[in-house]
């Protein structure tokens, strides 16, 4: 992979991670956000200063940096390359937040975001040729199985297909799931049934293994460092998904409708839980 397309893939993921930490009513989500926004548009300006051979130093300020890109732009005839409005914009949020201590409202970090985006897609496409929305984060992922089952929900996505969107989601989270699994196995796999199952035994057991299985997810969310919230709502959204030793997979759906969403976060949440079990479990 061209160093510089893993560094716009890097910028998309950070710019995820943003999407995935602001929270409705948290104002330190919003700062953890914004800041993630600001840290996806200047890794990809300093990528632009590199591969165009823009002088900057080591240590250039982000408003710097910005007022060479914008006038390089102009002097290339690249414009309308960036707004500079929007990305001074971003910094000064992400500035008072981080140098003042002063939080940002939500509805201030949802502006960033859409600053953030629509920067992102226009320094990607006038110094690189490159469609922000077309970089697949699947290409991060080391895993060929799983990634391919992401690019095909990526596509599906596109198509607004999204119940099948999720359906791959979901086949890539189980393959990716293996080495958790293995180190942390559900509780259904280990409890041995006697010969004849009374009614009795399954009125115990059937509770206990739910249980123990809800415990389980809040042990892989401490052991991987992802978020609970999440967790729980991929586990609620994603269908339950068996493999068969031919390889074939089993899909029950759990809902009759999937929005976009719903696919939306499953492949954000997905590539995330991928990339993790990678960095974590090797």
């Amino acid at each position: 992979m061209p160093s510089a397309t893993k560094q716009l893939l890097l910028s998309k993921y950070l710019f995820s991670r943003g999407v995935d930490a602001l929270r409705p009513n948290d104002d330190l989500s919003a700062g953890v956000a914004v800041s993630l926004f600001h840290d996806a548009t200047e890794m990809t300006m300093w990528e632009i200063a590199k591969q165009r051979s823009i002088k900057v130093s080591d240590k250039e300020a982000f408003t710097e940096l910005l007022k060479k890109i914008a006038q390089f732009a102009h002097t290339h005839q690249l414009a309308p390359a960036v707004s500079e409005g929007m990305l001074l914009d971003i910094n000064k949020v992400r500035v008072s937040y981080k140098h003042n201590g002063i939080l940002p409202a939500h509805s201030a970090a949802v502006t960033c975001q859409g600053y953030a985006e629509e920067s992102l897609r226009a320094l990607m496409k006038a110094f690189f040729q490159v469609d922000f929305g077309s970089l697949s984060l699947a290409e991060l992922i080391s895993h060929e199985e799983v990634k391919s089952f992401i690019k095909t929900a990526e596509l599906a996505f596109s198509n607004n297909l999204f119940e099948d969107c999720v359906v791959e989601c979901a086949k890539a989270q189980h393959v990716a799931a293996l080495p958790v699994d293995e180190l942390i196995p559900f509780a259904t796999d280990h409890f041995r049934f006697p010969i004849v199952k009374t009614r009795d035994y399954q009125d115990i057991v059937d509770p206990l293994s739910a249980y123990i299985d809800r415990v389980r997810l809040i042990a892989l969310a401490a052991l991987l460092k992802l978020s609970v919230p999440d967790l729980a709502r991929f586990s609620r959204l994603a269908p339950d998904v068996d493999r068969a030793e031919s390889g074939t997979f089993h899909v029950t759906l759990c809902r009759d409708h999937y929005t976009r969403g719903d696919a939306e976060f499953c492949l954000r949440y997905v590539v995330d839980y991928a990339l993790t079990v990678e960095r974590q479990l090797g």
